[in-house]
């Protein structure tokens, strides 16, 4: 079985120009909605890698929303 070259790059370009351009935006967000005593970084780390992850990354079109869609759904989660 070989890697899909093409779909990786296909995704890895995607996740450059619509989720990375963004990311200064869902930093600022999380340091406004995270409680107390969370670490920053991590949560901006694990919502960068749930986004990446996604299977349907072809659908998302605006990555600020989807960001901001998958931080509040952690913060939700944690608390």
């Amino acid at each position: 079985m070989g890697v899909d070259v093409q779909g990786v790059r296909a995704k890895l370009d995607w996740f450059k120009t619509v989720i990375l351009p963004h990311e200064a935006a869902l930093r600022g967000r999380l340091r406004r909605i995270l409680p107390t005593g969370h670490e920053l970084e991590d949560m901006v780390a694990e919502v960068l890698t749930r986004a990446y992850a996604t299977e349907n990354w072809t659908n998302v079109t605006t990555g600020r929303a989807y960001l901001f869609t998958i931080a509040r759904n952690l913060v939700i989660d944690d608390a």
